[in-house]
């Protein structure tokens, strides 16, 4: 559990109840808009409250951290008008980044489901978090990894 000293690193995503005296905000950037609204079957309203929530965590002070490009602009974040794409080809591990609870249970409700007896039961453990740090993003990597083994490791390699 965080001290009430201590820096919280989060994603965007995971800064919901976050509150501190200061914020400091990284990537509030036209292209990681762009990059997330881009994504296939994209609900831009929930986009632009996950980038309003990230930008409110400041109690007292919010820094925006500009590194040689244009901050999310006030009317990027209110287009919320856009034709929604239909998926591309994306890796396994990145098919979870951009997920909600409400369509997740939804799309529970249309899988059926088959148990299978696994030939290999050993657990793989992961550590999800390294202090304060949210390490979960690398989890679906890993286990690619563990999974694919040497075969798919280099093509993973190359994306990254």
């Amino acid at each position: 559990m965080p001290k009430v000293n201590s820096a919280i690193f989060t994603t965007y995503d995971s800064s919901k109840g976050l509150e501190r005296p200061i914020c400091v905000l990284f990537d509030y950037t036209e292209s990681y808009w762009e990059l997330r609204a881009n994504k296939p079957l994209q609900n831009m309203q929930i986009l632009r409250n996950i980038f309003c929530v990230a930008a409110s965590r400041g109690k007292s002070h919010i820094i925006f951290v500009k590194e040689g490009e244009d901050l999310l602009s006030e009317e990027s974040l209110s287009s919320l008008n856009r034709p929604m794409r239909l998926s591309s080809v994306e890796m396994i591990s990145q098919m979870f980044d951009f997920k909600y609870k409400e369509d997740v249970e939804e799309c529970f409700q249309l899988i059926s489901t088959k148990k299978i007896t696994p030939i290999d039961t050993k657990t793989i453990d992961i550590n999800n978090a390294d202090g304060l740090i949210d390490l979960s993003p690398c989890i679906g990597i890993y286990q690619e990894a563990s999974f694919l083994k040497a075969i798919i490791l280099m093509k993973i390699l190359k994306c990254i």
